[in-house]
């Protein structure tokens, strides 16, 4: 059996606002069966044949339902039976998967349970988790697992430019792969909740720089959060913080944006010109007029 693992979008609330709530859940990464000829759906549905926001009349029902739904934004990439001796029993012949998502639901390594055809059909359990950035240890970022001769399993990690050895000692523990902890869902604060109350009531091109770009398709990726990209700590509904902190010097170059330069590094990202498109897919032309509109203003922090 030929398996994939789909890595899905990002940011699927920047074409449906009414799923803002679920962008953290949404769309489900997937493992699929491949077949000769079978359409898997991208980028016209998602899940379980739902039409993306950005083909609403796309008839999903010729597209080929994934093997199975996995937790949104984890980023499924390495995988290999598992068919060695080392490990208990319960682990032969099942999938063996690295998350290399940095959100919640990733950095971790799983065990899917499958049929005896090779195909995912159970509960996923974790073998490798609570891999987070702290004080003392790095975040994870599994890339590729391989099965060794002797039934250990290398880990390829990219973080951290690592390759991890797992084995397994019966005096330790039964080994018994373990059933996923929910994800810490991020809840608003009373300060970001004062901030995004006071943000309502503003008006021009900041404000809407905040609300319609760096809340729905920025902060999500770059917030101030142990692990998120880029090192820019936005914060929600921050306006006045975050063109503050876009307009500054960073360690690794120079402002993201120059006052009235339209060639400023900012959009250069966003379009993907000399740099990977920030996000993945870029904004909307909408949005874009919108920084363009900031930018030419002076990039103004209040």
């Amino acid at each position: 059996t030929l398996l994939q693992g789909e890595n899905a979008r990002d940011s699927i609330d920047k074409r449906d606002p009414s799923l803002r709530d679920l962008e953290g859940e949404l769309p489900h990464e997937e493992l699929n069966v491949i077949e000769p000829g079978a359409h898997y759906g991208w980028p016209y549905c998602y899940d379980n044949g739902v039409a993306s926001p950005e083909y609403p009349g796309y008839d999903c029902s010729s597209t080929k339902t994934p093997a199975m739904l996995l937790p949104g934004h984890v980023a499924p990439l390495g995988m290999e039976y598992y068919q060695g001796d080392l490990f208990p029993p319960a682990y032969r012949g099942n999938l063996i998967v690295g998350f290399h998502g940095y959100r919640a639901n990733g950095h971790r390594i799983v065990m899917v349970p499958v049929d005896d055809r090779g195909v995912p059909n159970g509960e996923i359990r974790d073998l490798v988790r609570g891999w987070e950035k702290t004080a003392t240890q790095p975040q994870g970022a599994p890339v590729d697992v391989l099965v060794g001769q002797d039934g250990s399993i290398f880990v390829t990690e990219d973080k951290n430019g690592t390759i991890l050895k797992l084995s397994f000692d019966a005096s330790a523990g039964a080994g018994t792969p373990l059933v996923p902890k929910p994800p810490v869902t991020p809840v608003m604060t009373a300060e970001e909740r004062v901030r995004c109350e006071a943000l309502a009531t503003k008006s021009g091109t900041l404000a809407s720089l905040q609300r319609d770009v760096l809340d729905a398709a920025c902060v999500s990726c770059h917030g101030a959060r142990p692990g998120y990209a880029g090192g820019l700590a936005l914060l929600r509904c921050d306006d006045v913080g975050n063109a503050t902190r876009l307009r500054e010097n960073r360690r690794t170059g120079g402002p993201l944006v120059k006052p009235n330069d339209e060639d400023s590094e900012l959009v250069k990202r966003l379009e993907g010109d000399g740099f990977p498109q920030m996000p993945a897919g870029g904004i909307s032309p909408e949005q874009m007029v919108e920084v363009l509109a900031w930018i030419r203003a002076g990039a103004p922090t209040r």
